[in-house]
């Protein structure tokens, strides 16, 4: 019984149906007779806001690239930096001052000389395996290859030389 009272006495609203439609006037008027919904406003709204954003980011940003002419082409000491990339255009231009190739040379013996240096490196020993914690005898020294197998890397059969290489692969 106490249900049937609840469902009797329960009111249901309808919000926002059956209303007139506002009137608009002025600025919003003349705006509704374009857009006549709500989300068409939202969407034009969006719309000149990232129309604006791309204005700004194509008008904005990046400064007058100077003329070759400006650019000092004189030989210098080494400084980082101070030689052009290989592929830039301004490299050909670098190329021909005299004393610029003879530098661009030593900075590619010093580069040689320091990826030598770090090759080396890497073969040095591993502490690790030395030290012992119980203060006894220190680990053997393996060679870390010993456990490895070499497999040769084959191409397709259309090609003339089908062994491309090999790979070293855990056991």
């Amino acid at each position: 019984a106490a249900v049937r009272s609840f469902q009797r006495s329960h009111q249901r609203r309808f919000f926002g149906g059956g209303g007139p439609p506002p009137e608009y006037t002025g600025f919003e008027a003349t705006v509704r007779t374009y857009l006549p919904e709500n989300h068409h406003i939202v969407l034009a709204t969006l719309g000149a806001y990232f129309g604006l954003y791309m204005i700004v980011k194509a008008t904005s940003g990046k400064k007058p690239v100077a003329d070759d002419e400006d650019l000092d082409l004189k030989p210098q000491t080494q400084v980082a930096g101070d030689i052009p990339s290989v592929f830039s255009d301004k490299f050909d231009k670098w190329s021909q001052t005299p004393g610029n190739p003879a530098k661009w040379e030593k900075s590619i013996e010093s580069w040689e000389k320091s990826n030598r240096s770090e090759a080396r490196m890497a073969v040095g020993k591993n502490k690790r395996l030395t030290k012992s914690k119980k203060g006894g005898k220190g680990k053997k020294i393996v060679d870390p290859f010993k456990s490895k197998l070499r497999y040769d890397v084959i191409a397709p059969q259309y090609f003339t030389n089908r062994i491309v290489g090999s790979t070293i692969v855990s056991k």
